[in-house]
Parts: structure tokens; sequence; C-alpha cells
């Protein structure tokens, strides 16, 4: 015979299909009831006839469990909100001061600066831009999440 059910879904109460008897061709409904999810043990039974409906990702279990969230305090939400923050502004301040010294660089000839320039914009604008960002690394408080981390370890050691 063969067993006809519905697709994998995440419904774990809710079951349809029917198997069909090879030798008398009859249809034998089939519910919740009859179904045996994915890690549950049967007891008290001296026999029993199965048969692999869904396997693998498919099973009802894992087509209804959701994926874990990351636990995290509001003061840690809230540090990383500014970070991305300082981040931004970061990016923002380095783009426009290197943006400033391409201007200021074509508009006057500095002889200090003329074996260093070169005619390339996009070299020096990159070069600029990473120079600016070297210097204004301090902008963004790595050192922050270390602190975080150590009021963490002596709260719990006071805790415990």
């Amino acid at each position: 015979g063969y067993l006809s059910c519905e697709l994998p879904n995440n419904r774990i109460y809710k079951f349809l299909g029917h198997l069909t008897l090879a030798e008398t061709s009859t249809k034998v409904p089939l519910d919740y009831r009859q179904l045996l999810l994915r890690g549950h043990t049967l007891r008290n039974t001296q026999w029993a006839i199965g048969i692999a409906v869904y396997t693998g990702n498919d099973t009802k279990l894992m087509k209804n469990s959701t994926a874990s969230h990351i636990k995290q305090s509001r003061l840690e939400n809230k540090a990383n909100k500014n970070i991305r923050f300082m981040f931004i502004i970061q990016f923002s301040v380095c783009a426009f001061a290197s943006i400033a010294v391409q201007i200021l660089r074509s508009q006057r000839s500095y002889w200090f600066l003329d074996k260093i320039i070169d005619n390339d914009v996009a070299e020096s604008l990159t070069l600029s831009f990473f120079t600016w960002l070297l210097l204004l690394n301090t902008l963004v408080p790595i050192s922050l999440y270390v602190s975080i981390e150590l009021v963490k370890v002596v709260q719990a050691m006071f805790i415990s």
C-alpha cells in the first residue's frame, strides 16, 4: 500500500492523511492521534508498525522551532547603538575631511608636499581617508565593552 498525507507544516496537533492498503485498496483515515512526533517514545506496547512520514528539517517540531535570540542587557543594547552611531559619525568626518584635503591641495601649491602628492585623485583620496580614520580612531570606545564585561564579572562574584 501507500501513504498519502499533507505537506510538511508546523501545526503539531493537525495531521491529515490516509493509508491505502494494497490487498483491499481500502483507505484508512489518519489524524494526529496516529502520529508520533520526533523525539517521542512509545511505551507499554508489545509491537508496533510504523512508517517515517516527515524526516530531517521537514519534521513538525523542526518546522515549529524558531531561531534563538541573543540575550543582551539594555546597557549593551544602548552601547551597541551608540557605537554604531559613532562609527557613522567617524566615517562621515573622515570622508568630509579627505574631500576637504583634496580641495585644498588642488587650490594651493605646497612646496613641502610636492614629493608626496600624486596626480592620482582616487589613490590620494583613499590614503587621506585612512589617514583621518587612524587619527580619529579614539572616537569609538572599544574599551567600553571590556569595562562592561569586567563589571558583569564583579557583579557575578558578588551574587555568588
